[in-house]
């Protein structure tokens, strides 16, 4: 197979023709404006009209589309062209089993569509076999690149680790090729391959992903293969146990050992042992602080609150802290490059969102600072997507990853069973420890009031959420209004007294007046701030509303306070705002002018 590198008009293109070399269909191909060119000699040129072919045949183009050719004019992708028969009647079954073309006609596409519906209808090939052929296909695209750990793993055991016969022995030519140095491409392993050729031009060029999505679809296979083996010894324990009933002690004993190789095979990537005077003999530089105090890079970090306590405008602005280097709530951070998935706000707030944190905190964010992936409508189990998130950010070099909120990664995870909630803290620390990355998120507190309750119990469900985390911030409501308590729980640092911040929109900041043992309780409390509290600070001659607001805002009384103790006493006619200076003024000074 030839893989064409052309250059037509400045634009550039890489094509994976579905044919032998002398095959005359080769000559054409379709660029990435949608024009068509064939092929003289070395040289592309623009296509004549009436010199196509006048059957209907597909070329695959450097994005894996596959792209149909009528009469003497190109066919338009999405028109429902119907398939007509040029290529062999069994690629046309195995591309439209693949999905790469759809069913050849109408009453075929009703029919199959019927079948689903009563579970008739039974697929070409099965998930696992489509998971093999992702998987190898990106091994044959990576040449002599390194491959990721289930990727190798699976080309490394080959031809066991393949359902298909056909995959596993390609998959031995390239572990082979790979071990002698030799380049790697599809051309290449077609020619070694001349039998398998149309599997490989098809099936596997069709079947074309990334390193980072093939190594989702490498664990899958190999957790296959893993369930094959152990199905198989199962089976020799039946049949075995069948044969000879006397021998049952070494059949036994036997079904042991390769269960146990098979359990360690999962777990093979897991440390040495190592003697603990070799281990303190040469000191260990602690990573980075992201956070002074409170956050080592390559932790885990939770912010624990109720329902509305700005968790995640609070992790915004630790995000933000972080990708510009800049304080976090009076704190040092170590510039690094972020990644926030966000699975709850919609678009526009978010951006919204952004857009005011970083005016507040008077930064201007940078290309590459933060990374954020929008999954609004996309979560998923946590077994699922942090694979995923692992093969995608191993190479990016993330200081700190977020996920918010977290509970849209339950799935079907019980967050008051202590064992699920174990599962999906390993499965973030295996994020942390793939990547390098810091990871955080927030939890919400348990219904009921949370004063009355230890800091490290206030997070809903399972006590593992507040006891995993390697530092744990909780978010308790203080007793004035719009403040909060954050109490520090930390493994690697040095203990750090209780402190109260006071919500600003759009941050919180340090509230150093504020007393953090002063936590609200239940039931209410008196109210601290009356209308003639605020009354008292307006004087005779009146003040402009920004003065007037420094004013209480000194005194201790909030933004929102202040707002409706104000309408209070407007409501009630104890001020009025003048009409020729926009002071407020006290209503007896009024009476007097």
């Amino acid at each position: 197979m030839n893989t064409e590198n052309t250059v037509s008009n400045g634009r550039s293109i890489e094509v994976e023709p579905l044919f032998p070399d002398n095959d005359p269909r080769q000559k054409y191909w379709r660029d990435d404006d949608s024009v068509f060119h064939a092929f003289e000699g070395e040289n592309p040129r623009p296509l004549i009209p009436g010199e196509a072919p006048s059957q209907v045949y597909y070329l695959r183009d450097n994005k894996g589309v596959f792209h149909p050719w009528e009469d003497d004019r190109p066919a338009i992708p999405g028109t429902g062209m119907q398939i007509k028969t040029y290529l062999p009647e069994e690629q046309i079954d195995v591309a439209v089993d693949l999905g790469i073309l759809p069913p050849r006609t109408v009453t075929e596409k009703r029919a199959v569509e019927e079948r689903l519906k009563n579970g008739t209808y039974k697929a070409r090939f099965s998930q696992d076999t489509l998971n093999e052929r992702k998987a190898l296909a990106a091994a044959i695209e990576a040449n002599q690149g390194q491959l990721p750990p289930f990727l190798s793993r699976l080309i490394e055991n080959a031809p066991e680790t393949f359902l298909d016969t056909r995959a596993g022995e390609i998959a031995v030519i390239i572990r082979a090729m790979r071990s002698a140095g030799e380049p790697v491409n599809f051309e290449i392993v077609g020619n070694k391959c001349l039998a398998m050729l149309n599997f490989i031009c098809l099936e596997l060029a069709a079947a074309s992903s990334t390193l980072e999505d093939a190594e989702y679809y490498a664990e899958k296979c190999w957790a296959a293969y893993q369930i094959r083996r152990a199905k198989t010894v199962a089976d020799d324990l039946v049949n075995g146990l069948n044969a000879a009933p006397d021998q049952a002690d070494d059949i036994i004993a036997h079904v042991q050992n390769a269960l146990n190789q098979i359990r360690g095979e999962a777990g093979n990537d897991l440390p040495d042992l190592i003697d603990a005077a070799t281990f303190i003999a040469e000191r260990i530089e602690p990573p980075a602080e992201l956070v002074e105090g409170l956050l080592h890079k390559g932790s885990k970090l939770v912010f624990g609150g109720s329902s509305k306590s700005f968790k995640t405008w609070s992790l915004l602005d630790l995000v933000i802290s972080v990708a510009t280097g800049t304080n976090w709530i009076q704190r040092q951070t170590s510039q690094g490059k972020v990644l926030f998935l966000n699975f709850e706000i919609q678009p526009h707030a978010w951006q919204s969102r952004i857009v005011n944190v970083a005016q507040a905190k008077n930064v201007q964010l940078q290309p590459g600072q933060i990374i954020l992936w929008n999954l609004r409508g996309h979560a998923a189990d946590f077994k699922v997507l942090i694979p995923r998130i692992i093969a995608k950010c191993r190479a990016e070099n993330f200081a700190l990853i977020v996920l918010d909120p977290i509970y849209k990664l339950y799935g079907n995870t019980d967050e008051n069973s202590a064992g699920n909630v174990a599962l999906l803290l390993n499965a973030l620390e295996a994020l942390a420890t793939e990547t390098g990355a810091a990871i955080a998120f927030g939890a919400h507190f348990a219904k009921g009031n949370a004063s009355g309750k230890e800091a490290i119990d206030r997070i809903s469900g399972s006590g593992v959420f507040a006891r995993d985390p390697d530092s744990l911030l909780i978010f308790t409501k203080h007793e004035s209004d719009d403040a909060f308590v954050i109490e520090p729980i930390l493994r690697n640092f040095a203990p750090v007294e209780p402190f109260a911040v006071r919500w600003e929109f759009p941050l919180m900041h340090p509230a150093e007046d504020l007393d953090p043992a002063k936590l609200k309780q239940a039931g209410g409390r008196k109210t601290e701030h009356v209308p003639e509290k605020l009354l008292a600070l307006l004087p005779a001659d009146g003040l402009e509303n920004k003065a007037w607001i420094e004013i209480a805002e000194g005194k201790g009384i909030s933004r929102r306070t202040y707002f409706r103790l104000r309408a209070s006493l407007e409501k009630s006619g104890q001020i009025i705002e003048s009409a020729v200076n926009g002071r407020w003024l006290p209503i007896q000074q009024q009476n007097c002018r």
